[in-house]
């Protein structure tokens, strides 16, 4: 088998095969037992071709409306999860150091398909992607892994010049487009919209749901960021430009890449668009994150292509 789509870092994710013809896809795969995390699902056991390397993985076949289509790699932060390809690559010793380091090129798709996004290298970076001058640094942790992701401290988050109000903790959102902030933080960016004679329209769903906010125009946004520590005291900053921050839709309206957290979560996160211009590493271990300024131009490559793989 071979695995090409996507990278999971949930808390509760799992390693998928699935096809989008509602079956399950266990062709060749060995039955060892159901999965004893939390859902009780049959585990399977396969070799998968990674780059120019055999690993053999474990997987849940999944008919689930969810899942369909989708063939994914499990990373989550969590220790104990069964099917955490992290531990599974270290302990056939394929890989010495548990990181996994991601390059994005295609960040705001609505939906799967056999487009290739971007490459993963898994144990050791690939140089080649930063910036030159620039190095990997590991970012202070939280010391509170929200949600079971991998989250850093944060100093402080700007946006027109202007402090937002945040809780220390950010995370990197590897699966949504979306930058997720305190709603008062959110509300201060509203405010500097009115002052700027910036039109938008709220659309609130439901009160469960994060309000949708839209704009007839994007021309006077300016750029968010946000201010980090790495482990060595140093400030490192994360700059999402003005035209990250948005998506425009078929209507011509544009979408702000922007919500405020729900009620019952202290959750803030920086959306995927930030692949576009940084290099990220997730380290299992040290459950932290490492980054640099990605190289101007990039080389897109498949997963099978991926040469870093140790």
């Amino acid at each position: 088998m071979s695995l090409q789509d996507s990278i999971i870092v949930e808390t509760q994710c799992y390693n998928i095969i699935s096809n989008p013809l509602h079956q399950s896809d266990v062709c060749g795969a060995k039955y060892i037992g159901e999965e004893s995390y939390y859902t009780k699902r049959p585990n399977y056991s396969a070799q998968f071709q990674l780059g120019n390397t055999q690993a053999t993985l474990q997987f849940i076949p999944s008919n689930e409306f969810n899942y369909i289509g989708r063939r994914t790699l499990c990373f989550s932060s969590l220790t104990n999860h069964q099917v955490n390809a992290f531990v599974q690559l270290f302990e056939e010793k394929l890989i010495s150091k548990q990181v996994a380091y991601i390059n994005l090129n295609i960040t705001t798709k609505d939906s799967a398909d056999d487009s290739i996004d971007g490459t993963l290298d898994i144990g050791e970076p690939d140089l080649s992607l930063v910036k030159q001058g620039s190095n990997l640094v590991e970012l202070d942790q939280s010391g509170y892994q929200d949600l079971g992701n991998y989250s850093s401290y944060c100093n402080k988050v700007t946006y027109s010049g202007q402090n937002l109000d945040l809780y220390g903790f950010i995370h990197i959102n590897f699966n949504s487009p979306f930058t997720v902030l305190h709603d008062a933080a959110l509300n201060q960016i509203l405010s500097t919209f009115n002052q700027n004679g910036i039109k938008y329209r709220i659309d609130q769903p439901s009160k469960y749901r994060s309000p949708l906010i839209y704009l007839p125009s994007v021309e006077k946004l300016e750029p968010l960021q946000f201010q980090f520590k790495t482990v060595e005291g140093n400030d490192f900053a994360i700059t999402l430009q003005a035209y990250q921050l948005y998506k425009q839709l078929p209507s011509g309206e544009y979408q702000l890449l922007i919500q405020s957290q729900l009620p019952y979560l202290n959750y803030q996160s920086i959306g995927s668009a930030v692949f576009q211009d940084y290099y990220i590493g997730i380290d299992f271990q040290k459950q932290s994150i490492l980054i640099a300024e990605k190289a101007s131009s990039q080389k897109l490559s498949n997963f099978r292509e991926t040469k870093n793989f140790y």
